[in-house]
């Protein structure tokens, strides 16, 4: 199956772990993904139904969170948020994976790093060109 992410052109984090980032980009990307936070439509892993329990959740480290279409990832991150996620290094990620390797909730989805291979990584512009950045 074909999924979409926002992750870090330098290490494939994800824009809530911004563990690549100074702390002044930090706290810049925070504001980005935290503004007009709603659970009902961002819920956490164990709320929308990927993983039994925060516990499970943290003993699937080996997962990362991603979509199943891009109107799911617009629908989290919306334009104005990607772009700004864009030009603190961040871009779309293309990965195929195995359903077997996926966990479907209800408005996101995780999946095994390890078996998934990234397709294409793009940046808003190029990306609504459908031309990969790499």
């Amino acid at each position: 199956m074909i999924i979409y992410r926002i992750e870090h052109l330098s290490d494939g984090t994800g824009p809530y772990s911004r563990e690549s980032l100074t702390d002044e980009e930090s706290a810049k990307v925070y504001e980005i993904v935290w503004r007009d936070w709603n659970d009902e439509y961002q819920p956490c892993p164990y709320e929308d139904g990927i993983f039994d329990s925060f516990d499970e959740t943290d003993r699937h480290k080996h997962y990362r969170y991603a979509f199943a279409c891009l109107d799911d990832l617009f629908n989290w991150f919306n334009i104005d948020k990607v772009s700004g996620l864009i030009d603190y290094g961040y871009v779309i990620a293309e990965y195929k994976v195995s359903a077997a390797y996926v966990r479907m909730g209800r408005r996101h989805l995780a999946y095994n790093v390890s078996k998934a291979s990234c397709l294409a990584l793009y940046d808003t512009f190029e990306f609504m060109a459908n031309n990969p950045v790499y």
